[in-house]
């Protein structure tokens, strides 16, 4: 009997071990922060586009750039996190950027199709989305800032045929206001593409109803 009792003892140590080891295991599983906390890709005035991103502590990354794109390396425990910031170069009109890393939660690559077409009132096609700014955010979400031309409004719509959110940028009255943020959710197995749409016609309720609009970059496609 005595052996009886020590056995079960053993068991409820053993078991209490056990359990208190899965819990620990677990803890420290969901303490672990993603070594990429964020980031943005952002283009001024003057066409220069920056990457911004901000690692977690104990985190370093390296960027190679090349014809085919930027390539993101993240090395996880070398470093001391904080925000990197780097000048990427437009391509043939286009900028690619990928995120490498060994963590279990993989970053979404990002393409932007652009142009350096001139905002200058000189040129004749003038680049209505002055600048831009795109933002992961923590929460997994997109964030999107522009700002437009003076006498131009923006408002905003889903293309369900072509699965892409659409900016419609209309002649209009902006009394001061030239900047928009819009936020967007990516869903998993899904591409999340935005592009913005510019008014050909002479009236937006002509193009609203004849589809006078043509895809005025810039184009975000996130993987």
């Amino acid at each position: 009997m005595k052996n009886l009792y020590k056995s079960l003892a053993f068991a409820a140590v053993l078991i209490g071990f056990t359990s208190c080891s899965e819990e620990t295991t677990i803890t420290e599983e969901l303490s672990q922060e993603a070594p990429l906390k964020s980031y943005s890709l952002s283009k001024s005035d003057d066409g220069s586009i920056v990457l911004e991103h901000t690692l977690s502590s104990g985190n370093t990354s390296t960027v190679l750039s090349g014809d085919s794109g930027n390539e993101i390396i993240i090395n996880e425990g070398n470093g001391n996190g904080g925000v990197q910031s780097t000048v990427l170069p437009l391509i043939n009109n286009e900028l690619k950027v990928d995120f490498v890393s060994n963590h279990e939660v993989k970053i979404p690559g990002i393409s932007i199709l652009d142009d350096v077409t001139s905002t200058s009132a000189s040129s004749k096609t003038i680049k209505l989305v002055k600048n831009y700014k795109i933002t992961l955010l923590e929460d997994g979400s997109y964030q999107l800032d522009f700002k437009l031309q003076n006498n131009y409004v923006a408002s905003f719509g889903f293309n369900e045929e072509l699965n892409r959110h659409e900016i419609y940028l209309d002649p209009g009255v902006s009394e001061g206001k030239n900047k928009y943020s819009k936020n967007y959710l990516k869903f998993d197995g899904e591409k999340l593409n935005i592009v913005f749409m510019r008014n050909i016609s002479t009236t937006t309720l002509s193009a609203r109803s004849s589809h006078k609009y043509k895809v005025d970059p810039p184009e975000f496609e996130i993987q």
